[in-house]
């Protein structure tokens, strides 16, 4: 789904949350532990990106489909180029605005949120990844995630351009991509509205 405005986004973010704070170490009600503890406004974003990599973290190189080709020319001469990340970089162009910023920047720029924390997560898709707690689990949940983004997808594929047939060979390589070893990437970040 198109966000045309990020950063208004953030805005109506901020404008929902209460203000966090600090609680005093003072306090009678409060026995906190002996670290600080942030108490409400806190904002937790997560961010999906549109490139894919190998089991050596390496960026696979996007198929990139052409109108004024043959579906069949472009399957037989993809010259290794990844359908999957062909997939992500065709629905990235197609759905990210123009007004697209990292979502650590959008809480920055907004001026309501301190103490921003960013974090990037590769998350294994069919495996377990490599010293990834919980990678059984997310690698299945990653599978059948993607599985799902390319048929929810199709539409809009096809309402930009690529035809029926193409999204057929589309759909039959990407899958079978998903017998390697891939990984995704989510940008995550955190911060806690200012008073």
């Amino acid at each position: 789904m198109l966000v045309a405005d990020p950063q208004a986004l953030i805005a109506i973010i901020a404008g929902r949350l209460k203000p966090g704070t600090v609680p005093s170490l003072n306090s009678r009600r409060w026995r906190p532990p002996k670290a600080k503890f942030l108490v409400g406004g806190i904002v937790l974003l997560a961010d999906g990106d549109w490139v894919a990599f190998d089991r050596h973290k390496m960026p696979l190189v996007p198929f990139v489909f052409n109108a004024d080709l043959s579906e069949e020319v472009q399957r037989q001469n993809h010259g290794g180029r990844s359908f999957y990340a062909g997939w992500l970089h065709l629905l990235g162009k197609i759905t990210r605005s123009r007004r697209y910023k990292p979502v650590d920047v959008l809480l920055r720029d907004s001026g309501h949120f301190e103490d921003i924390h960013v974090k990037n997560y590769l998350t294994p898709i069919n495996w377990n990844g490599h010293n990834i707690e919980n990678g059984d689990k997310i690698g299945a949940i990653m599978n059948q995630n993607m599985r799902e983004f390319f048929c929810n997808a199709r539409a809009a594929a096809l309402k930009n351009g690529v035809t029926a047939r193409m999204l057929d060979i589309w759909e039959e390589e990407y899958l079978k991509e998903f017998q390697q070893c891939l990984y995704n990437i989510w940008h995550y970040s955190n911060g806690r509205k200012v008073q």
